[in-house]
């Protein structure tokens, strides 16, 4: 990962938790696991929807997460894992015919909602300089179990805003969609607000 990545990175730690907060969601403590490209098992460039849920099932079942001490918290309950692959390099094609890269995919409902989903177990999300936070926080949504509005809205759960031009654009979270983040089993009892 390159320092600019890195950058990038914790920048969007830090707007998760500014757009968490705003909506009185606290973020708890972010661990990082780092996999080098020959163990990542081809998942350090992804360039297709099928393999964006693969990684998120993939590399959540073999590489478990490990905090600070050593445990694992893949399967805790109140862990939210994240893969970012070093590329990622998906393109779709929008209703008026152009292309767009997809910058991050969740499961949706998140595995509250459907444990049974068997396929994605954590997020995934392409590191794309300031827009990069605003995705994190929207993918971290959908693991909450947030869905987008219909009509779209101007919330962080909007899939139509561009936020290559403006990451600064829908990224607070209404009423609704706060009851449903807080009603997630990832929310810690005891500890309102903290996810």
């Amino acid at each position: 990962m390159s320092s600019a990545d890195e950058a990038a990175l914790d920048y969007a730690v830090y707007r998760l938790r500014d757009i968490y907060v705003n909506a009185g969601i606290g973020v708890g403590l972010i661990l990082r696991q780092r996999l080098t490209v020959a163990n990542s098992r081809g998942h350090d460039a992804i360039t297709s929807l099928d393999g964006m849920v693969r990684a998120g099932a993939d590399l959540t079942n073999d590489f478990p997460f490990i905090d600070a001490s050593g445990r694992t918290v893949d399967g805790d309950r109140t862990a939210l894992p994240v893969v970012i692959p070093a590329n990622l390099l998906v393109p779709t094609t929008t209703p008026d015919g152009t292309v767009a890269f997809v910058a991050g995919h969740s499961p949706n409902p998140g595995p509250c909602e459907n444990p049974g989903h068997g396929q994605m177990r954590s997020s995934v999300v392409g590191i794309d300089g300031e827009s990069t936070g605003r995705t994190l926080a929207h993918e971290v949504g959908h693991f909450l179990g947030a869905p987008h509005p219909s009509p779209d809205g101007n919330t962080l759960m909007t899939q139509s805003v561009n936020v290559a031009i403006d990451p600064f654009l829908a990224v607070g979270i209404n009423d609704a969609q706060r009851r449903i983040m807080l009603g997630s089993c990832k929310i810690v009892p005891g500890l309102v607000g903290v996810v």
